[in-house]
């Protein structure tokens, strides 16, 4: 019986045996005592399971398959082409080329702060909802002292690390004016944050919503 693991042995073989050839035995050399069992070394080399406290490759390492129960720490990782079945966090810069989307583009993180200017009038209000990508911004003018120039102040959650190109679309809803022709919105912007302006001075107290999508 070959010894395959640590424990006490008869000896060791002297000549090679292939379970296929029909040989039933295998010459010995008599020498009784303790085997230590094979090495680790012995186990990668052999196609076996090998259980390390580390493992330094100082060249090129080829993998068939390989699975991590735990967490895998990588300085680089070169991939050709990778399938994710379940989910992929990235807590730092992914830098991509080109990336194709069949599903939806989905947005997250928190909400940024709005202030109201006194160029939007006595008794103003702005409120946001959403993240600092994409979200939602509704603007109420006041009554009186209606101005031109800044409404409505937005600071991200998150400062980037340039200046961003937001982009605004009105939209609809009970009471809202889709009408902008006369004040004339548009925006300012940086890495902390960006400006929705009026043009021109609102004509009375309104209600606007506009959806924002914004990149840097």
């Amino acid at each position: 019986m070959k010894a395959t693991g640590s424990g006490y042995a008869i000896g060791k073989a002297i000549g090679s045996w292939d379970p296929s050839s029909g040989q039933t035995s295998v010459m010995v050399f008599i020498s009784p005592g303790f085997y230590p069992g094979p090495s680790m070394s012995d186990y990668v080399q052999n196609g076996g399971n090998a259980t390390l406290s580390g493992l330094t490759v100082g060249g090129t390492a080829d993998f068939n398959d390989l699975n991590t129960s735990g967490t895998a720490h990588i300085q680089n990782l070169q991939v050709m082409t990778a399938t994710v079945s379940g989910n992929l966090t990235v807590l730092g810069l992914t830098s991509l080329v080109d990336l194709q989307i069949s599903g939806h583009i989905i947005t997250a993180g928190n909400a940024p702060t709005i202030v109201s200017t006194p160029n939007a009038g006595q008794n103003a209000a702005c409120s946001v909802s959403g993240n600092d990508t994409a979200g939602q911004i509704t603007i109420t003018t006041g009554t009186t002292n209606l101005q031109s120039g800044v409404q409505c102040s937005v600071t991200f959650a998150k400062a980037y690390a340039n200046m961003t190109h937001p982009v605004i679309s009105t939209t609809g809803g009970a009471g809202v004016t889709t009408d902008t022709s006369g004040i004339k919105p548009y925006l300012d912007s940086s890495s902390t944050g960006f400006d929705i302006l009026f043009n021109s001075p609102d004509s009375g107290s309104h209600t606007y919503i506009f959806n924002y999508f914004n990149s840097q």
